[in-house]
């Protein structure tokens, strides 16, 4: 355990280099985990996920909630999705679902942009 009671923060700074936020790692990661799981227990619910990301930015706010939703989806890849992509490789290796979701991100990406 830590006696340190400076908690890591990060500066945000625009193009000319002026100080436009400073965000809390902790806080953020600790709502990044949270969101994660909560969206990932309501991932067949719609209108859950709609009503939790007014939730969410409500609480953190608009400039908040982007870094933490950023952060929540890398936890979402890999402490969720990837657990359960080692458990189709091992069940049902004939399923590509890897594959499958490489082309999916492959079309995103020369289709959406």
């Amino acid at each position: 355990m830590s006696t340190n009671p400076t908690q890591p923060r990060v500066t945000v700074v625009d193009d000319s280099g002026i100080l436009t936020a400073v965000m809390d790692v902790d806080i953020i990661q600790a709502a990044a985990t949270r969101l994660m799981y909560d969206f990932a227990a309501r991932s067949g619910d719609s209108g859950a996920l709609e009503s939790l990301s007014v939730q969410y930015i409500s609480e953190l706010g608009a400039d908040a909630f982007g870094y933490v939703a950023a952060a929540a989806l890398k936890l979402l890849a890999t402490c969720v999705l990837e657990p359960i992509l080692q458990v189709v490789d091992e069940v049902a290796p004939t399923i590509p679902m890897r594959a499958q979701l490489a082309d999916a991100a492959r079309n995103a990406n020369e289709t959406l942009r």
